[in-house]
């Protein structure tokens, strides 16, 4: 990653800056809503406006940035983190994967720590986003899954119909209730 050129571009869905590590757990936020979103690059030492202000002690905060990840993100997620030179300051930056997992803050569970990435925000996943990436991770598509009380209809009616009517009686589209729902 040329780092210049993604601080030229800006903050945005695949790019977070942070001045810091004085907040950790804004850091571990976003490295899990690029994880569960498309991944990402957060670049630690610059201000939202991308003016750098460096790291003082880069493999000092690298090390206390992996312990962060490791103790606070589960399930494990390994991001690549290296230093870089950008001017005259040291900046950090944590490459983060899409891996096929919902990652979440170990401190708030499995429910309530899964964040995704929407624009250059990281936001807790809606229960329905949640229930996506579960899908995801376990290989399943959102069509494999049966909608009870509906039955595929004659084509030239359309294609679905509800069978919330009388049982064995038949729907204005001449499907009854005792044929096999999907």
């Amino acid at each position: 990653m040329k780092i210049a050129d993604a601080i030229a571009r800006g903050e945005g869905p695949r790019l977070d800056f942070k001045r810091d590590l004085s907040s950790p757990k804004s850091v571990l936020k976003d490295i899990v809503a690029f994880a569960n979103t498309a991944g990402g690059v957060v670049v630690i030492g610059l201000d939202d406006d991308g003016s750098a202000v460096g790291v003082a002690d880069p493999l000092k905060e690298e090390e206390r940035l992996s312990s962060s990840i490791s103790d606070g993100i589960e399930p494990q997620l390994l991001p690549e983190i290296y230093a870089v030179s950008y001017g005259e300051h040291e900046l950090l930056v944590v490459e983060v994967a899409h891996p096929p997992a919902p990652f979440h803050l170990r401190a708030e569970g499995p429910d309530r720590g899964v964040y995704v990435r929407l624009g250059s925000t990281s936001r807790r996943a809606e229960p329905e986003m949640l229930a996506e990436l579960r899908r995801q991770a376990a290989g399943e598509s959102f069509d494999l899954f049966a909608r009870s009380g509906v039955v595929l209809g004659d084509r030239r009616r359309g294609p679905l119909h509800s069978t919330e009517h009388s049982p064995g009686r038949a729907d204005p589209a001449g499907t009854t209730s005792t044929q096999a729902s999907v």
